[in-house]
């Protein structure tokens, strides 16, 4: 028990330096449309995700066997394992599958993407009632500004038609579902980081997304809404392109994000991943055709500033419940 982080000290003394490696994880997360992009073109949309959790758990497996004593000996808390284990399936798994699934039906595309800015506040409240962290007032106009410029840099044409067609159906309720979905990843993961170590807490999470992402997909199979079809795989392209995507954009960036979850308020942290849509749309302007309109740029600037202040607010005035 004695390599163990106790999760009192963990929580107690957060660090300005756990928030910039959230961000920095985040931001890596971001560059994925470079290969994604290309992937899209080759293989369907569920085998990408079942290939890119497979590659990572095959990346991570040096640090899953040197920490496997940990689990050997039970030395790690049993509530920390089933938050990864929610972390991973919860977030990379499910919280994945509803997003593809909801971009397969004809939800206004525009219209998601604002909502989906809606994630760090799933992870505000979760944060509060699970683990008590406490915000301060002058948290809050910088978290609603940076929600307000995350959505403006979602929208190419700011306007009533932007929302034209929402409507409750099956794609807003997967868009709804990726929302909480991937916001209480957050709260789960950083539950974890309280009291695991790094280099098992990132591969027990990419192991929980393999194998929830394995059953929804034997799922959808059996169900007869598709198959799993593998034949562009004898091109060579598709495999730097996969493991670029699992390297650059997926397990790197992981193990940056995890490490800065360790001494980050998961209130704090939620917004600190939305580093994501910036480095997004920056990659998608210079080397995917996309544009960048002016009030797009506006709000990215203003989306980093609000970061920088809550990260200088502060997330927490207390310690939070164990």
């Amino acid at each position: 028990m004695a390599d163990t982080p106790s999760p009192a000290k963990n929580t107690r003394k957060p660090s300005r330096r756990g928030p910039i490696l959230v961000a920095a994880g985040a931001a890596g997360w971001g560059t994925e449309g470079l290969w994604r992009f290309r992937l899209d073109q080759r293989l369907a949309p569920y085998p990408i995700v079942l290939l890119e959790h497979l590659l990572q758990v095959i990346w991570t497996l040096p640090w899953l066997m040197k920490n496997f004593w940990l689990l050997r000996r039970r030395a790690v808390p049993m509530r920390a394992f089933w938050w990864v284990l929610l972390s991973g399936g919860l977030g990379s798994s499910l919280g994945t599958v509803c997003y593809t699934a909801a971009y397969a039906t004809d939800v206004n595309k525009t219209a998601a993407a604002v909502l989906l800015n809606l994630q760090p506040v799933v992870s505000t409240i979760a944060a509060s009632l699970l683990f008590g962290e406490r915000i301060r007032k002058r948290f809050y106009p910088w978290a609603i500004l940076a929600v307000l410029a995350g959505c403006m840099m979602a929208v190419d044409t700011p306007g009533r038609e932007m929302f034209a067609g929402l409507k409750l159906s099956a794609g807003f309720g997967y868009i709804g579902a990726t929302i909480v979905l991937w916001g209480f990843a957050t709260v789960a993961g950083r539950g974890a980081m309280r009291e695991l170590p790094l280099g098992l807490a990132a591969p027990l999470r990419l192991w929980a997304g393999l194998l929830t992402t394995a059953v929804v997909l034997g799922l959808r199979v059996l169900a007869g809404k598709g198959g799993i079809a593998m034949a562009p795989l004898h091109e060579w392209r598709v495999w730097v392109d996969l493991l670029l995507l699992t390297t650059v954009s997926g397990s790197l960036p992981l193990f940056i994000y995890f490490a800065g979850l360790k001494t980050t308020p998961a209130a704090l942290a939620g917004y600190c991943e939305m580093f994501y849509t910036v480095t997004g749309s920056v990659i998608a302007w210079a080397f995917l055709g996309g544009k960048l309109a002016p009030h797009q740029i506006a709000a990215g600037l203003v989306l980093v500033g609000a970061i920088v202040m809550l990260n200088r607010v502060g997330a927490v005035e207390g310690g939070e419940r164990a």
